[in-house]
C-alpha cells in the first residue's frame, strides 16, 4: 500500500506542467475545476479515511498506462499521478494497486473474495474477454447502476458500451475516461507510397473510401521478391501481419455483428449472413496472397524482443507498404527510419458510415462483496471524472497526438480511430466461449490455410456451440433475477 503526500506547490507545479504540454485547452480545463467546481462530478468533500484497492493483471495497458507511484518526469506518469492525488485529497482515501498475474487470474480472484466476504479489493481491471459472462452468471459482480453516486449519463462514461454490455438491466461492467482504450491500428510506409505514386491514404480515409478493396489494389503495386525466387522475410510485401487477435479486428471494421438482440432484449446468434461470407472472401484475398507476409506474433509482453526477430517484419524493417500495428506499441516505434503514417482498419465497403475498431484493452468491474458502497462509487466516479483532463489527455493527446505521431494527418487518423472504438457482446461476452473459433475466424481459418471456401463448414462446426452458449447465458442471467 502506498500513500502519497502532496503538498500545494507540488501540485500546482504538475498541472503547469502537463499545461505546458497540452495547450490552452487544458490551461482552461484545469483552471475551471480548480476555481469553480468545488464538487467535481457533484462529489462533496470527504474524510473516508480508507483504503481503495485496485486489482489488474499484469497485461496490455495495465503494464505502463494506468498506475504510477510517484509524479515521474514525462507528462503521462504526471498525469497518473494527479488524477489519484486528486481523487485522494477530495475523498481522505489511500489508493493503492495490485498488478498481478495473467488475464484468467482476475476470475478465480473475484471468486475467492465472494466466497470469503473479503473486502480488500474495492475494483477489479479486466481483460477484454477472459472470464467476463462467467463473472456475471456465477453473481460474483456488483451492478454499476445501484452506485448512488455514479452517473453513467455523463460525458466520461461510454453509452456505446453500456449498451452493448447490458445485460437485463444489468451494467455489471464499465468503461469510462479511467479506461484507456487499446485498439490496433494499420501503419503505411510514405516512402514507399511516393515511389509508386499511390493515391494519399489519409485522403482516402477522409473521403470515405478506405476499404479492403482500395488496400488490395494499393498492395499490388509495393510487393517484390529480393531475387532468389523464394518469398520470405526478406522480400516486400504490400502488407505484413502479426498471426494472431490483430487481423480479428476486421470483423469490427467491417461492421460484421457476432451476436445482435431480440425484441426481449436477450442476446442472439448473428454472424451466419450474407455480409460475413463477404467479409471473409476478401480478407481470404487479404491475407492469405503473395502479396501478404505473415509472421510470428511473438507474445505481447515481449514487444522489445518481437522488434529485434528478423522475420517480424513490422514497419521498421522497410519492406511493407502496410503493416497492421497496436497503437499500445507504437512507442517501440520512434526512433525508427522509416517515415510511416497511421490509418484505421480499412471499410468492407465504402458504403459503412465509418470507421471502426474493438478495445483490446478491458473492463472495470466491482466485486459483489463491496461493503462500502459509498465509498466505492464516489471513487470510481472521480477517477473517471478527473481522467479526462488528466490521463486521457496525456495520452491520446501529447503521447500519442505529439510525441508518437510523425504528422498532423496521424492525430487526425487517431481521433478517428479512437472516436470508432466500440463494444459488442459477441466479443466481450462470448469470444472465448465456442464462438471463439468465428470471432477468430481471419486466425482460425484464413491465415491457418483454410480460405473462404471452408467458411461455410467452418461455421457449421461452431455455430450449434456458440448458439448453445448464447441462450444458456441468457437461461442463467434471468435466472439471477428470479433468485433475487
Amino acid at each position: 500500500m502506498k500513500k502519497r503526500i502532496i503538498s500545494s506547490l507540488l501540485l500546482a507545479a504538475m498541472l503547469t506542467s502537463l499545461v505546458a504540454c497540452g495547450g490552452d485547452d487544458t490551461e482552461k480545463d484545469n483552471e475551471n475545476k480548480d476555481n469553480g467546481d468545488e464538487a467535481p462530478a457533484g462529489i462533496e468533500a470527504a474524510e473516508y479515511n480508507l483504503p481503495f484497492n485496485i486489482y489488474a493483471p499484469d497485461f496490455g495497458m495495465y503494464q505502463r498506462y494506468f498506475f504510477a507511484d510517484d509524479p515521474g518526469t514525462d507528462a503521462m506518469t504526471k498525469a497518473i499521478y494527479e488524477r489519484e492525488v486528486s481523487v485522494e485529497d477530495h475523498l481522505g482515501v489511500d489508493i493503492g494497486y495490485t498488478l498481478t498475474g495473467t488475464i484468467q487470474d482476475v476470475r478465480p480472484k473475484i471468486q475467492e473474495l465472494v466466497m470469503t466476504g473479503d473486502d480488500t479489493y474495492h475494483l477489479f481491471l479486466t481483460h477484454c474477454i477472459a472470464g467476463l459472462s462467467a463473472m456475471i452468471t456465477e453473481n460474483l459482480l456488483y451492478d454499476f447502476n445501484k452506485f448512488e453516486d455514479i452517473n453513467l449519463d455523463a460525458e466520461y462514461w461510454n453509452q456505446q458500451a453500456q449498451d452493448a454490455l447490458e445485460v437485463n438491466g444489468h451494467l455489471f461492467y464499465g468503461v469510462s475516461d479511467y479506461m484507456l482504450s487499446d485498439p490496433n491500428c494499420i501503419l503505411f510506409n510514405k516512402g514507399m507510397i511516393d515511389e509508386l505514386d499511390l493515391e494519399d491514404p489519409y485522403q482516402l480515409v477522409r473521403d470515405g473510401e478506405w476499404t479492403i478493396d482500395k488496400m488490395m489494389e494499393m498492395m499490388a503495386s509495393a510487393t517484390k521478391d529480393d531475387g532468389n525466387g523464394r518469398w520470405n522475410y526478406l522480400d516486400t510485401y504490400g502488407l505484413t501481419a502479426p498471426n494472431d487477435w490483430y487481423c480479428n479486428s476486421f470483423t469490427f471494421s467491417s461492421e460484421v455483428e457476432l451476436v445482435t438482440r431480440n425484441s426481449d432484449g436477450e442476446f442472439e446468434f448473428a454472424f451466419d449472413n450474407e455480409r460475413s461470407y463477404t467479409m471473409v472472401e476478401k480478407l481470404d484475398q487479404l491475407l492469405a496472397g503473395n502479396d501478404t507476409w505473415i509472421y510470428d506474433y511473438g507474445g505481447g509482453n515481449n514487444v522489445e524482443g518481437n522488434f529485434e526477430n528478423d522475420e517480424y517484419v513490422d514497419i521498421s524493417k522497410g519492406r511493407s507498404l502496410f503493416n497492421i500495428y497496436n497503437i499500445a506499441h507504437l512507442y517501440i516505434l520512434r526512433d525508427v527510419d522509416v517515415d510511416f503514417g497511421i490509418l484505421p482498419y480499412p471499410k468492407l465497403d465504402a458504403s459503412q458510415d465509418g470507421y471502426y475498431t474493438n478495445d483490446w484493452s478491458g473492463l472495470m468491474c466491482v466485486p459483489k462483496t463491496v461493503q462500502n458502497t459509498d465509498m466505492v462509487g464516489k471513487v470510481i466516479e472521480l477517477l473517471s471524472y478527473y481522467s479526462g483532463d488528466t490521463v486521457k489527455y496525456a495520452y491520446y493527446e501529447i503521447m500519442l497526438g505529439e510525441k508518437l505521431t510523425r504528422d498532423p494527418d496521424s492525430k487526425e487518423m487517431l481521433d478517428i480511430i479512437f472516436d470508432g472504438v466500440s463494444y459488442n457482446a459477441g466479443v466481450n461476452y462470448f469470444g472465448f466461449s465456442d464462438m471463439n473459433k468465428l470471432f477468430y475466424t481471419p486466425n482460425a481459418l484464413i491465415m491457418n490455410g483454410g480460405g473462404s471456401g471452408a467458411f461455410s463448414s467452418h461455421l457449421a462446426k461452431y455455430q450449434p456451440a456458440s448458439e448453445a452458449a448464447i441462450e444458456q447465458f441468457n437461461t442463467d442471467v434471468l435466472a439471477l433475477d428470479e433468485a433475487e
